[in-house]
């Protein structure tokens, strides 16, 4: 009789945490917010899961870090679209190509990807990442038990029920549990989620920054860093697996791509550090990406690789590969205006400027 009466309890108790989940939704899975203020998580493979039901889109933005601190408003300022950013930090061209096939699944018409040669590393499926919740985005029924039946999704949902209430000794508990890591719905604006402080930016983005990414790789022990994961046959096939493939399956999505400028310090240290053979996999890679892109009837193909005026400007980057802010705006006013585009009859063109600024460069003393 006891174990009934637990078992019985168990039940009622677990109904209600998922009743109550259900009927918040937190992560706006099921449906937008409606009674309270929406809050979102910083977290991008959490929160994305969330934006790809609760935004209404046109269009999509993929990347990762180096494209992550744009706007969506400042996308849509310059293209005139109705954007979601789905951007992730450190991903790969696999967890890209998930989120958007779930994204695609709404049925946007255009996609915004920035891409760059590191997103074709060698991992495993997405279920096999741990930080990954690809459940989440199938929202198969383990998906969904573990969102909805999860205390951590009730703490949140409970919390930000309260935030509405706009109390200030519970504003300032939730703000507490906040800096405390213990709540992570922090972020009020889907519009702000992983964007940057501007004031920061002189502190954040100098040639002091760029120029100590050098010294960092010049050391022996971080030599190895720089040609991690270059084998120019296994890039090749999982860029065709993630992105070739996709642009194919879906001939009714206009795909606008384009390559960020690294920084020159980056192109001199895989110059001068790395083994010889890693430029000659860059220029490789990039010239088979480059040509194999542009044979596509519903991509537009942008490289600023080779726009010496970005790439030679060290004050713009955080380290050597991240520009500023600024420079993402600058990009994103580029590609409206048409500059930079690659030439479908000269796909080329652009890596073999990039290889002369490449032998010519000196770094700054």
């Amino acid at each position: 009789m006891i174990a009934v009466r637990f078992l019985l309890a168990v039940v009622i108790a677990t109904s209600l945490v998922g009743g109550f989940n259900y009927l918040v939704d937190p992560l706006q899975i099921f449906r937008p917010a409606r009674f309270y203020e929406p809050g979102y998580p910083t977290e991008e493979r959490l929160h994305n899961a969330g934006l790809i039901r609760s935004q209404s889109f046109d269009t999509i933005f993929m990347g990762d870090s180096i494209g992550l601190h744009l706007r969506s408003s400042e996308i849509d300022q310059r293209f005139g679209t109705r954007v979601v950013k789905l951007a992730m930090s450190g991903s790969t061209s696999r967890e890209q190509n998930f989120v958007l096939k779930a994204a695609l699944e709404r049925g946007p018409k255009q996609v915004l990807w920035e891409m760059d040669d590191l997103l074709f590393a060698d991992v495993g499926e997405v279920d096999s990442l741990p930080y990954f919740p690809a459940d989440l985005y199938r929202m198969n029924l383990k998906g969904t038990a573990t969102y909805l039946f999860n205390l951590e999704t009730g703490r949140e949902a409970f919390f930000l029920l309260l935030r509405s209430w706009n109390w200030k000794p519970i504003s300032n508990l939730r703000n507490g549990l906040i800096r405390a890591g213990y709540l992570k719905y922090d972020k009020d604006n889907v519009d702000e989620l992983n964007t940057f402080d501007e004031v920061l930016a002189p502190s954040a983005y100098n040639a002091d920054k760029c120029l100590a990414a050098y010294k960092f790789y010049s050391l022996p022990e971080n030599r190895s860093r720089l040609g991690a994961g270059y084998d120019q046959d296994v890039m090749v096939r999982i860029f065709e697996r993630d992105v070739i493939s996709l642009i194919r399956e879906r001939s009714d999505v206009r795909f606008t791509i384009y390559f960020p400028p690294y920084s020159m310090v980056q192109y001199a240290a895989m110059r001068d550090l790395a083994a010889p053979a890693m430029l000659r996999t860059f220029f490789g890679f990039n010239s088979y990406v480059l040509q194999r892109l542009a044979q596509f009837a519903n991509v537009t193909l942008f490289d600023f690789r080779d726009d010496a005026q970005m790439s030679h400007d060290l004050s713009q980057y955080g380290d050597a590969i991240h520009h500023s802010p600024a420079t993402g705006r600058l990009l994103l006013s580029r590609m409206a205006e048409g500059r930079s585009r690659v030439d479908g009859s000269d796909p080329y063109r652009s890596i073999e400027q990039l290889k002369t600024q490449i032998n010519a460069y000196r770094l700054p003393r």
